[in-house]
C-alpha cells in the first residue's frame, strides 16, 4: 500500500510537470513565467503599514528604472509619500514610469500632475481611457498592482495604492496581503509592464495648457496639485508615523527562498462592444488558466481567500470536481458587516449555502481590524475593516504552492479585468507563514454552517450577517437586482 500512494504521488507529480510545461508553451512570455530550481526570494506583507515602508524603501534604493501600476492610485497621505519617493527617483535619473487604470472616478492621477511630471521625466499613462458611450468596452479594466524597481526588487498582491489599503483611513480600512519579490523573475513582470506601458489601448494624459489669464478654478486646481507633488509638515509627519510603526516589522519579517516561481498574467488590448466569445477570451485571459490548472491539480487541499466571491458555471463546476475528490476546500471572504460593496455580498449570501452543503468551510470576515495588528493611529482602528486579499494555497501529498495577486472570484476578474499573480511552490516555511495567516485571520471571523446559520471559533452560534437588520433588509431588497447583472460583477 506505502509503494502505492508513493506511485501515486510520483504520477501525479509528474502530471502537476506536465501541466505546467504545457503553460509554458502556450502562454506566450512574459505572461507566464516559470523558473523552477531559481534563486528568488519573498517575503510576505500582511501589514498595511509595513507595505508601504517596503514600498518606499525599494524606491528609495532605485538606480535605474521604476515602474508602477494599480487600479488605483489615490492622491492621499500614503500616495503622497509614495508620489514625493517617485519624484526624488527621477530627480536622481532614475527612469520613472506610471501606469494607471481610466476607470470613471477613479484616477486621482490627473493631467495636472502629468505635466508637473514631465519636468522630472516621469511618464504617466492611461489604460483604456474609453467614454462610457461606450458601455462593454468600458468594463475591460487594468487591474493588475504592481510596483518593480531595476529589474531585482518587486512587490505584487492585493493593495492598490491610498490610506485604505494601508491601514491608515478613518472610514475603511482592508486587511489586505502582498508579496515582496526579490531576484531573476523581477525582470519578467517588468517585461509584462512593458507590454502593457507601450500598448495602444495605453494612452497619455491629456495635455495641460497654461491660459492666458487663469481663473479662479484654474488656480484652486494648480494649487491642490502643487501641494500635493511637493513636502509638508504633514508628509514628513506622516512619513515618521508609518517608518516608526513599519520598521519593527519589517525587520522581524522573513526572507525566503523560493525554489519553483511562477509569475502569471493576462495580456493587454481586451476590448469589445459585443459580447465576447470563449475562444477570444482564451487569447487574453491566460491567468484564470493558469490558477484553474493548479485547483486541478490539488489533491489534499484548498484555501481560497478572496474579498469577492461569485461564481459563474466554470467556477462552480471546478468547486464541485475538487470537492468530489476529497480535497478540503476552505474559503474566507466578506460577510455583510465587513463589505465595501453590499450588490457583490448580496450574491455571494445568495449561493453561500449552496456551498457549505457541498462541504465548503466558508468563513466569513466580521469587520473588525486583526487582533494585535499595528495601525496608524486610532480613529483608522475604529474604522470599518474588510478583507481584500487575493491569497490561494495549493497542498497536496508531493507539493505545496502558494498564490498571491490581484485575481478575485468573480465575473469581473474572470471576463473583463487584467490580472497577474506570483507563485511559489517548494517553500515549506513560506506556505507556512501564508496558510497561518489566512487561518488565523479567518477563524477571528465566523464560519457558515450547511443550516444557514453561523458559529465563531469556539462554536458559539453568532448573527451569520454580522450586520444590523436595517443592512440586512437593504441587501436582500439588492440581492434579485445584483443577482440580475451578476454578469458584470
Amino acid at each position: 500500500m506505502k509503494k502505492l500512494i508513493v506511485l501515486f504521488g510520483l504520477l501525479l507529480s509528474l502530471h502537476s510537470m506536465a501541466d505546467a510545461e504545457t503553460l509554458r508553451i502556450t502562454i506566450p512570455h512574459p505572461y507566464y513565467v516559470n523558473q523552477p530550481r531559481s534563486i528568488n526570494q519573498v517575503m510576505l506583507l500582511d501589514n498595511g503599514l509595513a507595505a508601504l515602508q517596503m514600498r518606499l524603501d525599494i524606491i528609495n534604493r532605485a538606480e535605474k528604472n521604476v515602474e508602477v501600476e494599480y487600479f488605483i492610485y489615490k492622491a492621499d497621505k500614503s500616495g503622497k509619500l509614495i508620489t514625493l519617493a517617485l519624484q526624488d527617483a527621477a530627480r536622481r535619473g532614475v527612469k520613472v514610469r506610471i501606469l494607471v487604470d481610466k476607470a470613471i472616478n477613479l484616477a486621482e492621477l490627473t493631467k495636472w500632475h502629468s505635466r508637473e511630471f514631465l519636468k522630472l521625466g516621469i511618464e504617466l499613462k492611461y489604460y483604456n481611457d474609453v467614454p462610457f458611450i461606450l458601455p462593454m468596452s468600458a468594463q475591460f479594466r487594468d487591474h493588475r498592482k504592481l510596483i518593480s524597481v531595476d529589474d531585482k526588487e518587486a512587490i505584487t498582491g492585493g493593495r492598490n495604492i491610498g490610506d485604505d489599503y494601508f491601514h491608515m483611513s478613518e472610514e475603511f480600512n482592508f486587511n489586505d496581503r502582498d508579496v515582496y519579490v526579490k531576484g531573476p523573475i523581477v525582470a519578467a513582470m517588468r517585461e509584462s509592464f512593458d507590454q502593457y506601458f507601450y500598448h495602444k489601448i495605453t494612452t497619455p494624459t491629456d495635455e495641460l495648457k497654461t491660459p492666458k489669464k487663469p481663473g479662479e478654478k484654474y488656480l484652486r486646481k494648480y494649487n491642490e496639485t502643487i501641494d500635493f507633488l511637493n513636502e509638508t509638515e504633514e508628509s514628513v509627519a506622516v512619513r515618521a508615523r508609518v517608518e516608526e510603526l513599519a520598521r519593527p516589522i519589517l525587520n522581524a519579517s522573513k526572507l525566503h527562498i523560493c525554489p519553483d516561481a511562477t509569475f502569471a498574467t493576462d495580456a493587454p488590448g481586451l476590448r469589445s462592444d459585443l459580447p465576447l466569445k470563449k475562444e477570444k477570451l482564451k487569447k487574453f485571459r491566460f491567468l484564470r488558466e493558469a490558477i484553474f490548472d493548479r485547483i486541478r491539480n490539488t489533491s489534499k487541499s484548498l484555501i481560497v481567500s478572496s474579498p469577492y466571491m461569485i461564481n459563474n458555471h466554470a467556477t462552480l463546476d471546478l468547486m464541485e470536481e475538487t470537492i468530489s475528490r476529497g480535497v478540503d476546500v476552505r474559503i474566507y471572504t466578506n460577510s455583510l458587516a465587513s463589505t465595501d460593496a453590499l450588490y457583490m455580498v448580496a450574491n455571494t449570501y445568495l449561493k453561500i449555502m449552496l456551498w457549505s452543503q457541498f462541504g465548503v468551510k466558508t468563513w466569513l470576515h466580521n469587520g473588525k481590524p486583526y487582533l494585535n495588528d499595528v495601525i496608524f493611529d486610532q480613529k483608522a482602528a475604529t474604522a470599518k475593516w474588510g478583507s481584500h486579499d487575493k491569497t490561494q494555497i495549493y497542498e497536496s501529498e508531493t507539493f505545496s504552492e502558494v498564490m498571491i495577486g490581484s485575481y478575485n472570484i468573480d465575473n469581473r476578474s474572470y471576463h473583463f479585468n487584467t490580472e497577474l499573480a506570483f507563485f511559489c511552490r517548494g517553500s515549506d516555511e513560506f506556505t507556512k507563514e501564508v496558510k497561518d495567516s489566512v487561518v488565523s485571520r479567518s477563524e477571528q471571523g465566523f464560519l457558515f454552517m450547511p443550516d444557514g446559520t453561523a458559529t465563531n471559533k469556539a462554536g458559539e452560534k453568532v448573527n451569520v450577517y454580522g450586520a444590523p437588520k436595517k443592512q440586512v433588509i437593504l441587501m436582500k431588497a439588492l440581492a434579485l437586482p445584483s443577482w440580475l447583472i451578476r454578469y458584470f460583477l
